[in-house]
């Protein structure tokens, strides 16, 4: 299962530039009714794309509780034009005291992926940890991942451990560190992300790499994300956005509706992406590649996306629909 998580740094950063909203306004802007919230969520998302001549489709189902909280998904993937999915995932969240309690999901396709995160908060109901279980008959992992944050409640620190076992012998195989710490200046959000490993011993291995990011914010929308690599290669992505709002931001509690989302924009923005623009330089300054995307929509009359297409370098390679 492709599986892409948003960055919880962009959801803090917005959720910290839109906080003065939300203290000033309830539901969508106007404390409109829970019925009208759920009118603005997507309840299915379907997404085509196309690459190396191959097809790609997928279809998202979402199911909110009567108070607009996302509950659980479907997701289905076909590839090459297949009438049948050739994965499925059911993904489904638990809640206790309002708190995001536990995740579940399972992946049907060519194997079975099982694996179920439970989360974990601290008095100011921040959340501290992370544990995952993944499982199939190949292996399974657990993943721990904590977080600190500064005063103000924005996150500093973030830790991730991933630690394998065979599922037969339940010998360990390696472990996996992932450190990221971020800091924040005005518009711009830094994040120092090192990656190592450790084998069974517990000896740790030559080979650590690291990643500096830097985000640039106006408003509520990440206009520039410049990535550097510990060899020295760096890319640029540069945005533009439109002023409609995007569907995947709960309109309520302005937090993105779940992690279980294919999306057009990389990152969780307040509006929707209309260009990106990606620039690629190797260590040694030469062959330096750009790449641009354009992503044209139409919306529905409370200004939310019904369709987009999506083009690069001026080639259509992806559309997707949203139904409310």
């Amino acid at each position: 299962m492709k599986h892409f998580l948003f960055s919880l740094l962009a959801v803090a950063a917005l959720a910290a530039c839109s906080k003065n909203d939300d203290d000033n306004n309830s539901g969508d802007g106007g404390g409109s009714a829970t019925s009208t919230v759920n009118n603005t969520l997507p309840k299915k998302i379907t997404e085509t794309k196309t690459e190396a001549g191959k097809e790609y489709r997928s279809v998202i189902t979402y199911h909110y509780d009567t108070d607009g909280r996302f509950i659980s998904a479907i997701y289905q993937f076909y590839f090459n034009g297949a009438q049948t999915p050739t994965s499925t995932s059911i993904i489904k969240d638990s809640y206790e005291n309002n708190l995001l309690k536990k995740t579940e999901v399972e992946t049907k396709g060519d194997d079975v992926d099982l694996y179920t995160t439970e989360h974990f908060y601290n008095n100011q109901k921040q959340l501290i940890r992370e544990e995952t279980d993944y499982k199939n008959r190949r292996n399974e992992r657990y993943v721990t991942t904590s977080y600190k944050y500064y005063n103000n409640g924005f996150l500093s620190d973030e830790v991730k451990v991933t630690s394998s076992e065979h599922p037969l012998t339940g010998v360990q195989t390696e472990t996996t560190y992932v450190d990221k710490h971020t800091t924040y200046n005005g518009n711009v959000v830094t994040v120092i992300e090192r990656v190592y490993r450790k084998d069974s011993n517990n000896i740790q291995q030559p080979d650590t790499s690291s990643t500096t990011t830097v985000y640039t914010f106006v408003g509520e929308n990440p206009v520039k994300k410049e990535v550097t690599d510990s060899y020295g290669y760096k890319t640029v992505y540069e945005y533009s956005y439109d002023s409609y709002k995007n569907p995947l931001i709960h309109p309520k509690n302005n937090e993105k509706i779940t992690d279980f989302t294919y999306s057009l924009n990389e990152l969780i923005s307040r509006n929707n992406v209309k260009t990106i623009t990606t620039t690629s330089t190797p260590a040694n300054g030469q062959n330096v590649t750009t790449t641009h995307e354009t992503f044209e929509y139409t919306y529905n009359q409370s200004g939310y996306p019904l369709t987009i297409k999506h083009y690069e370098n001026n080639q259509l390679v992806g559309t997707k629909e949203y139904e409310y």
